[in-house]
């Protein structure tokens, strides 16, 4: 793909060309694209373990747990809250990365995108037509993490979503939404 903003900080379209490319290309690793049910939309199913991030989070999550059970006492109850809460949030954030999975539902001008683990997650929705548009955006975390945030503009509506997505995947779902919603 040519794309010369890949990797800063700027939402580029996917050329039109390069849609049939893409879809043409076998499935990213982590993604699966089927029929609903009703075989009337389409659903995007993105799964992916990100081993070196799943690590370092493990590892900051032990350290920040080890730390917060030692000024964890009685006297600093109200202190602790906080690095409790942050705690709890570390770990979701790595059962999510373990067990978590993003699934993007298109059926007839509606769409939803529902970050999940089993039955407990989010669900967002959003609406489309044939001539919204899909842009992917860059982001570089510290520590050398990139996400990609893909984004839906339908008039003046725009729906954003990211996530520790890889190049490879988040391509193919923009141009997997590009494809859907032209058809």
């Amino acid at each position: 793909m040519n794309n010369e903003c890949r990797y800063q900080s700027c939402p580029t379209s996917i050329p039109l060309e390069d849609i049939n490319a893409i879809l043409s290309k076998p499935l990213p690793k982590g993604v699966k694209v089927e029929r609903d049910m009703m075989g009337y939309g389409t659903v995007i199913t993105y799964r992916r373990i990100p081993v070196d991030n799943l690590i370092s989070s493990i590892v900051f999550t032990l350290f920040w747990s080890f730390f917060t059970m030692l000024a964890f006492t009685f006297e600093a109850l109200f202190i602790g809250i906080p690095f409790l809460i942050a705690g709890i949030a570390l770990v979701s954030i790595i059962l999510f990365r373990l067990f978590g999975k993003w699934v993007i539902h298109l059926d007839r001008g509606h769409g939803a995108v529902i970050a999940s683990i089993g039955k407990l997650g989010w669900k967002r929705t959003f609406t489309y037509n044939p001539h919204s548009t899909v842009k992917i955006q860059s982001f570089r975390l510290r520590g050398g993490e990139r996400t990609l945030a893909i984004i839906i503009k339908t008039g003046n509506r725009k729906f954003t979503f990211r996530s520790s997505i890889t190049v490879d995947a988040g391509e193919f779902i923009a141009a997997t939404l590009t494809h859907g919603f032209q058809h």
